[in-house]
């Protein structure tokens, strides 16, 4: 199966480039899930079938850093990944 790269940052300052985040080899494995936290521990985003389309406006997520817990839905079952993200425009 194919390897996944997390990264641990992403800028939402218009270039087009890393304005959402995008987990590289997920789409290997459909049905994977997402939940992002934010430092006092509010859930705001979940995506029971992530597809690398989290790109947040000021509104949904200032900078600022973020928890997430990852479900990479492999073939042996879920594959859990917990660790944060950096949010930077």
């Amino acid at each position: 199966m194919c390897d996944i790269t997390i990264p641990n940052v992403f800028t939402l300052n218009g270039d087009s480039q890393n304005n959402s985040l995008v987990i590289e080899g997920l789409l290997n494995f459909r049905n994977s899930t997402i939940k992002i936290y934010n430092r006092w521990g509010t859930l705001v985003y979940e995506n029971d079938d992530y597809r690398n389309n989290w790109s947040p406006d000021e509104q949904q997520a200032e900078d600022g850093v973020y928890y997430y817990i990852l479900g990479i839905n492999k073939p042996t079952g879920m594959e859990y990944h917990a660790s944060w993200i950096n949010i930077m425009r």
